[in-house]
């Protein structure tokens, strides 16, 4: 994937495409698909009794996905609008096996 943000001017020309789809009708239209999916999820983590923490953290998985999915056009736009000479940016939404491990690391130390 590196190779598709490897000049300054792809990368302009990924955050001109980005902002393009932003304002797009279709983009606008998945927008308020996912909006409402996010809405649904939350209704039911809030109300729904699961019957396994399992079953819990899918519909939390999915939740994120969407939130994720809808994240992805702005962070790109952000990761390459500001300067990283010496970080580039991580514009994957999802976390890494690592990422994972980690925080679930955390959250064991807190419990």
């Amino acid at each position: 994937m590196a190779e598709l943000f490897d000049t300054d001017d792809k990368k302009q020309t990924a955050i001109t495409a980005f902002a393009d789809l932003q304002n797009h009708p279709g983009w606008k239209f998945f927008v308020q698909i996912m909006e409402a999916n996010i809405q649904l999820l939350t209704g039911r983590l809030e109300t729904e009794v699961f019957e396994t923490l399992d079953d819990m953290k899918a519909v939390q998985r999915t939740r994120q996905a969407y939130v994720d999915a809808l994240n992805t056009p702005a962070m790109i736009i952000e990761a390459f609008s500001r300067d990283n000479t010496e970080n580039p940016p991580n514009i994957d939404p999802f976390q890494s096996i690592e990422e994972f491990r980690i925080e679930l690391r955390q959250k064991r130390k807190t419990t």
